[in-house]
């Protein structure tokens, strides 16, 4: 287990232990790789997080004071301070007086700009609002007017909001209905404008049911076809049965996909429950949560072929457990790597209280063996209990953990920046020795103590420049901001970075 104690002594010996230091808090970002904040004094918590075009963190979530709730958003800069200019504010929105509210999702769309997704609660009645904004906070009125579309349904409660892109800029909407009979889910599909998207469903609405039992989503991903993937939960007495359901782009249940469009974990891992759900590059559904069997809840992750069923190339036919703490660990949130390998992350109860769990993996779900540990972290924030709620992979390969940590205060907000593996992974030796790049202007300087020829690329794998050097430092334009990745080819050798231009 990490603490505060082993981050110090890998900062007094930084130079030697370089290859050690994957998997622990990153000491440049906030206070000793951590950013905590106290809102109201009682509990806080983080939902969902995003970075931004120009490296800033988006952050989503809530704070609770004493007889109600607001919702949290806020922006930092990669450096872990806070981005006093970004400006949106729920109390300054045009909402029902009286509601608690929280902000449950995000979605960065084409352009920079961004959805929040709030959910608003007055008693037992639920509705669900979007709004969008620029990269500065400031409310876009040109959707759907004033920048808010309210989501609602006549005589239900709306709750568990999650958003997805759809095909042609779209924008998906899922979120759990209860009302007079089974709990089931309300997908709806929007232009940017914000107005209904009425190929889809029926006016832009597809309501879901389960053979007359409820259920309820816990994720929603789409692929670059359009297809539509939603996990979540049968809702039985006394247990519940984990699901993933694919639907076509039209909203329509596909019967190729498992057993009749709907894939269920085997009775022989236990108690299956699925808190989130990602698509690879390919389309291929991977997916994370827990399973209880005998007694003992492992943190697990799967995929699955595109016929539905487990994929038997990843992990152990298909799966991938992790134990820890006393018996009972969870997953949360998975990201895909820069390099298609998975960061997992969840929860574990050492017997007192719960810590953060995170396992990293390689692209065919086995432990990723460059993080010590055999790819498995635990981290005690603060002697109590701490949450990962939400997660987002950099393009450099460092992992930001978005949740709550338990103070005397109560939660208080927590985000936490840990250092990702040695990139230099299937290079012959680390790139920090052999490549330095820093941004500059409208470009990047690369300087390199070895002769060859770098190749700089954009993450789609455009090549945007091939240059020799000879032990100088170069200078290198680029036509936009972005990340981009440095290839040095130095006889037989390579040595490889990435570099994000503000």
């Amino acid at each position: 287990m990490y603490r505060i104690l082993i981050l110090f002594l890998c900062l007094l010996t930084a130079p030697m232990l370089r290859g050690q230091w994957a998997g622990v808090p990153d000491p440049s970002f906030g206070n000793g790789g951590m950013v905590c904040t106290d809102v109201n004094g009682f509990s806080d918590g983080y939902r969902a997080i995003e970075e931004l075009a120009d490296g800033r963190i988006l952050l989503a979530g809530y704070a609770s004071a004493a007889t109600s709730e607001q919702a949290v958003i806020r922006a930092y800069y990669p450096d872990g301070s806070l981005d006093t200019g970004f400006s949106l504010q729920t109390a300054s929105l045009p909402l029902p007086p009286g509601m608690d509210i929280q902000a449950e999702d995000l979605l960065l769309l084409p352009g920079g700009d961004a959805l929040v997704a709030l959910h608003m609660a007055n008693g037992a009645n639920g509705s669900l609002i979007l709004v969008r904004v620029d990269a500065s906070g400031v409310r876009r009125t040109s959707f759907a007017g004033a920048g808010l579309l309210p989501i609602t349904k006549a005589g239900a409660s709306l709750s568990d909001v999650r958003l997805a892109q759809g095909p042609g800029n779209t924008i998906l909407v899922a979120a759990n209905v209860q009302q007079l009979g089974p709990a089931s889910i309300m997908l709806s599909r929007f232009f940017e404008d914000g107005t209904p998207d009425r190929s889809f469903g029926t006016d832009g609405t597809r309501l879901l049911t389960y053979s007359g039992a409820g259920i309820q989503q816990t994720a929603l991903a789409t692929s670059h076809t359009g297809l539509i993937y939603v996990s979540g939960e049968v809702l039985t007495n006394p247990s519940s049965a984990a699901f993933i359901l694919s639907l076509d782009v039209n909203g329509n249940i596909r019967s190729t996909f498992g057993a009749s469009g709907w894939f269920t974990p085997p009775a022989s891992l236990g108690q299956v429950a699925i808190a989130d759900l990602q698509l690879t590059s390919g389309g291929a559904p991977v997916f994370t949560g827990y399973a209880d069997q005998n007694g003992i809840r492992r943190m697990i992750a799967g995929r699955l072929s595109a016929d539905g069923s487990p994929d038997l190339s990843f992990g152990n036919q298909g799966w991938y457990f992790a134990e820890a703490g006393q018996g009972i660990a969870w997953g949360t949130g998975l990201a895909e790597t820069p390099e298609g390998g998975w960061v997992v992350t969840g929860g574990a109860y050492n017997g007192t209280n719960s810590d953060i769990l995170v396992a990293w993996l390689d692209a065919d779900g086995a432990p990723d063996t460059r993080i010590p540990g055999d790819g498995l972290v635990t981290l005690d924030l603060n002697g109590s209990n701490d949450r990962a709620d939400a997660l987002y992979v950099r393009a450099d390969g460092k992992v930001l953990l978005a949740g709550a940590t338990e103070t005397t205060n109560g939660y208080d907000l927590s985000l936490v920046r840990l250092l990702g593996p040695d990139q230099s992974t299937g290079f012959n030796a680390p790139e920090e020795d052999a490549l330095q790049l820093r941004a500059s202007g409208s470009g990047i300087w690369i300087a390199s103590s070895l002769r060859g020829n770098a190749l700089v690329t954009d993450m789609g794998g455009r090549t945007l420049s091939n240059l020799s050097l000879n032990g100088d430092a170069v200078h290198v334009d680029l036509p936009r901001s972005g990340v981009y990745l440095v290839t040095l080819i130095h006889q037989k050798e390579k040595y490889s970075a990435r570099v994000l231009i503000p």
